[in-house]
């Protein structure tokens, strides 16, 4: 049975007519050959934002940068 976070992250790749899902034990999108979002082994998502979008979310969700596999991810 598929996990239901991985379903989740399927669907919201899929509506980005511009973009495939890649990988098979860490599926992650990328462009130009950088990843910018990807679904961890802990089910965890992480979306790589620009430096402004980046602090703005910060802010205004009282987050922090993604922290995955011990080591805080950029962006």
């Amino acid at each position: 049975m598929k996990d239901p976070k991985l379903e989740r992250y399927d669907e919201l790749v899929a509506k980005c007519s511009g973009f495939e899902r890649k990988g098979k034990t860490v599926p992650y999108t990328s462009a130009n050959g950088h990843m910018f979002s990807f679904f961890n082994k802990a089910g965890e998502f992480g979306i790589r934002f620009s430096k402004e979008v980046q602090e703005k979310y910060i802010e205004e969700f009282d987050s922090s940068l993604f922290h995955s596999h011990n080591s805080v991810m950029k962006g």
